[in-house]
């Protein structure tokens, strides 16, 4: 159902879902043969890349997950006591059709099956525990029960529900706003995701939290679209969605409040047009250790704050893992980034060489973080990630135990980190954790990086 999907996995999935080649995990008769026929709930329109009533097809390649169990007449129904007979098998839907990927057979006549369906199909997938968290998901959970299926030579039929409710975004602005760029985030502040249980196919431990929702269609200066699929739920008052464009001197920062509570029901397309105001000041101040930003999905801790905390540097939440400053074809070449507490200055020396992108992998790692993200300079590193480690690590660990949905990382105690200055044509300086020490290595080793960001 989803476009990218489909591109990043064709060659292996057409293989999968269109061969005709069919090997029993099943002993069994071929005439007693299990075949699906599957549909969807029709009174659910959710999909939103089908068209604009969001009605809901399936697509060449879409893979459902089966789970099979048995059981005899009378006996109680309950994955937790009954015998599991086909685990998280492949059902695939090629050319019209739904085919398992390998045949599976009946049991005897007398054996009751349970069957429990769920879309899309997961690796190692438990019956018990589908954990769903709406920002990482690009497609709808669909989830489906057929129970007390006996022998029969018809298809079993799956008709699916769905699980989340879909809620669409349409974002204008009033000329006083600034036009939408690359750096515009849409957020939903709720609940975001659980563990569904595919036979009950209830949710439990929610989880609340803010998601990035995603931009679906032109990336339009004055009006664009936004969208995700959330577990069903009863919104509370306060902020449900924020909008923050995290550009220099084009500054988005706004939010749609709710005075009542906010009913998102599965299976149902819940649309909003709203049109930005600035709701929020611009007129931001921080103080050292607070996440950043504040409106939005934090992307950073806030280290060090001038202008009456107007202004001030950010480092990032995560490590990057071991990266080279320089590929071994460009780990002998002078690039003037030389100054030992401007990383922005040094960042932009290495922007002017042709193919940066490819040559200098510490430096894009960090802009792929962020646009304006950089690699800290020697003396940026040694105060912030030496002088205060301590106390940045204490932060970052508080925050990390009060907000379980963000990704924190402490910064690593006995690690090397890569800093952005250049020691000489061959070596880069780098920041030893353990003792502060700021020896040179050559380019082309490989060590830890952590983006900062300066607003």
């Amino acid at each position: 159902m989803n476009a990218a999907r489909f591109y990043l996995f064709i060659s292996s999935l057409l293989f999968i879902a269109c061969s005709k080649e069919r090997i029993p995990i099943i002993d069994g008769d071929g005439d007693d043969d299990i075949k699906f026929s599957v549909g969807i709930s029709n009174n659910a329109n959710t999909k939103i890349t089908t068209s604009s009533d969001f009605k809901t097809v399936f697509d060449d390649n879409d893979t459902v997950g089966l789970f099979i169990y048995i059981r005899n007449d009378g006996e109680e129904r309950s994955i937790e006591t009954n015998t599991l007979y086909v685990d998280n098998i492949k059902l695939i839907y090629c050319d019209g059709v739904w085919e398992l990927e390998e045949p599976i057979y009946y049991p005897d006549s007398k054996i009751l099956l349970d069957i429990y369906a769920y879309y899309p199909y997961r690796e190692n997938a438990q019956a018990d525990s589908l954990e769903y968290i709406a920002d990482t998901e690009t497609d709808e959970l669909l989830m489906a029960s057929v129970i007390g299926i006996k022998k029969s030579e018809n298809a079993i039929n799956i008709t699916f529900q769905h699980m989340q409710s879909l809620v669409y975004v349409t974002l204008s602005k009033n000329s006083n706003v600034p036009d939408f760029d690359e750096n515009l985030n849409v957020y939903f502040n709720g609940v975001i995701g659980g563990r569904y249980n595919i036979a009950t196919k209830e949710l439990s431990e929610p989880l609340t939290g803010i998601i990035k929702m995603r931009l679906m269609g032109e990336a339009n200066a004055n009006i664009r679209g936004y969208a995700a699929y959330i577990p069903q739920q009863e919104a509370a008052p306060g902020i449900l969605f924020s909008f923050f464009q995290l550009t220099f001197g084009h500054e988005i920062l706004s939010s749609k409040d709710i005075d009542q509570p906010e009913i998102f029901t599965s299976g149902h397309v819940k649309m909003y047009n709203i049109r930005i105001n600035q709701e929020i000041s611009k007129d931001i101040r921080y103080q050292q250790y607070d996440l950043y930003p504040r409106y939005g999905t934090p992307v950073g801790m806030v280290v060090e704050t001038y202008n009456g905390g107007k202004n001030g540097k950010v480092i990032s939440l995560r490590n990057i893992t071991e990266t080279q400053w320089a590929i071994p074809n460009a780990a002998s070449y002078e690039t003037l980034a030389t100054d030992y507490n401007d990383g922005i200055s040094n960042k932009m020396k290495i922007q002017a060489i042709p193919d940066w992108e490819i040559n200098y992998p510490a430096f894009y790692a960090c802009v792929a973080y962020g646009e304006r993200w950089y690699l800290p300079s020697i003396g940026e590193m040694r105060f912030f990630m030496s002088t205060l480690l301590n106390r940045v690590n204490q932060e970052l660990d508080y925050h990390r135990q009060n907000n379980e949905e963000l990704d924190i990382q402490l910064i690593h105690t006995s690690m090397s980190y890569f800093s952005s200055t250049e020691n000489n044509a061959t070596t880069a300086m780098k920041l030893y954790t353990g003792n502060g020490q700021t020896p040179s290595d050559p380019k082309d080793y490989e060590y830890y990086i952590r983006p900062f960001y300066e607003f």
